[in-house]
């Protein structure tokens, strides 16, 4: 597979200015044995694709789940693990499921440039649903902004986040225009899913270890 040019904006956050705070850091989340990956969160999601304007009921119900499934698929939890270095990485959808049901279908496709505010993430995730194991305290999502046909371009939040009161401990933005060679929406933006988290950990991730 070819990999095309990847744009690449580095954003580092602090706590401060929004809803919830946190003593945890990028460290803690080096140190931490165990990772919770809750998926990909398309509540502040937008597809810029004019052709496909009164799809959006067909892409949040069919595609956001399978967007969330081609993602899991091709990066297992194991390989999770190995990248991230834990222990034990578990996939916990429901959250993410859940914020993605209530999107309002007339408003996931549109006609110009979209771009979200971190802060958006930030109020999401502060209404996700907790998971039952509570001695995990670090979370992981991708908070998908948009993907445009033209220019082919797609970007997201690959962001770390202290589960016991949803407060954002680092995000990285990554755009990228890396998408799948098949037909067919799941595959050609669901590679453009599966680049966030690869690009994060290269061009990230891995630089802290």
């Amino acid at each position: 597979m070819k990999h095309s040019v990847i744009t690449l904006l580095f954003i580092v956050l602090s706590s401060v200015g929004y809803a919830q705070k946190t003593t945890l850091t990028l460290n803690d989340v080096y140190a931490a044995n165990e990772l919770i990956f809750y998926g990909l969160d398309f509540s502040n999601f937008r597809l810029v694709e004019p052709d496909r304007i009164n799809e959006g009921e067909e892409i949040k119900d069919v595609q956001f789940p399978g967007w969330n499934l081609f993602v899991v698929n091709e990066i297992p939890m194991s390989k999770m693990e190995k990248w991230f270095k834990k222990l034990k990485v578990r996939y916990y959808p429901a959250a993410v499921n859940i914020i993605n049901n209530n999107v309002s279908e007339k408003d996931v496709v549109v006609r110009l440039p979209f771009h979200s505010d971190i802060n958006q993430a930030q109020k999401s995730i502060l209404n996700y649903e907790k998971p039952t194991n509570p001695n995990t305290k670090i979370g992981m999502v991708v908070s998908v902004e948009y993907f445009q046909k033209k220019p082919l371009e797609a970007s997201a939040y690959v962001i770390f986040f202290d589960i016991s009161n949803g407060a954002i401990i680092s995000s990285e933005k990554i755009i990228t225009k890396d998408v799948g060679n098949a037909q067919g929406m799941m595959v050609y933006w669901g590679q453009s899913c599966m680049f966030f988290i690869k690009t994060y950990y290269d061009k990230f991730y891995s630089k802290g270890l």
